[in-house]
């Protein structure tokens, strides 16, 4: 893989953020594969005092966007694209075991990316984070069919719904599966709805009652808290 500097690029991970220097060294560590070192740089991080919300925060959530700038200014191809979203996927897996969720005492929460939508390592954060805070969650992670989806909202009957999306094209399927799912049962299902591109579209959502997720996980939880307080169902 072609060592030169990429980061001189990078768009979301910010100079003025405390992570910078934590999040450089893991990119590099990943871009001249060494990942085991990042692996274990990372859990020395864990045991200092840093928390797993901070890590899936504020490193790897502009982390895995800035791969995405790169990937769509041509400045990384497909291949490097995978290699690095594999490793991040690769060290939150293994980060994962490490820590201990709570026992589930709040509602049930799904979590899916849509038919031809391949990138769910933010939604499997986004999950983690979930289920740290109690959540009974059902990751059905990326590709999902729409079929299998509103089958297991009827079976698993979520309080709250993540639905994520990278790609801008993806936007009318969600729309789509939003729709579909609200008629298809008789209850009320609070949408979350997060990914790369949200931002050009966060206003449509919330003209359809649904939650964006722009990179603040407090309010989403609080929200979803607050659903789960104002619902009737158990």
């Amino acid at each position: 893989m072609n060592h030169t500097d990429l980061t001189r690029h990078f768009k979301y991970v910010k100079k003025t953020s405390e992570y910078y220097e934590i999040t450089l060294n893991i990119f590099k560590m990943i871009q001249t594969r060494h990942r085991v070192e990042a692996l274990t740089y990372l859990l020395e991080l864990l045991d200092a005092g840093i928390h797993y919300n901070e890590i899936c925060q504020e490193i790897f959530r502009p982390l895995l966007y800035d791969i995405g700038h790169l990937w769509e200014s041509g400045m990384i191809s497909v291949a490097q694209e995978h290699h690095f979203s594999a490793n991040i996927q690769f060290l939150i897996s293994n980060i994962y075991i490490h820590i201990t969720p709570a026992l589930p005492h709040n509602g049930r929460m799904l979590a899916a990316c849509v038919s031809d939508e391949p990138h769910d390592i933010g939604l499997r954060m986004i999950s983690d984070l979930f289920d740290f805070e109690g959540w009974d969650v059902l990751f059905l992670g990326g590709n999902m069919s729409k079929f299998h989806f509103l089958k297991e909202v009827r079976d698993f009957k979520p309080h709250i719904c993540c639905l994520s999306y990278t790609m801008d094209w993806n936007f009318l399927e969600v729309v789509d599966w939003i729709q579909t799912a609200r008629a298809a049962v008789n209850y009320k299902i609070e949408f979350i709805v997060g990914g790369y591109n949200i931002d050009n579209r966060a206003d449509r959502f919330i003209e359809m009652d649904v939650k964006v997720y722009q990179g603040e996980i407090e309010p989403i939880l609080l929200a979803a808290k607050q659903f789960l307080q104002s619902s009737d169902r158990a």
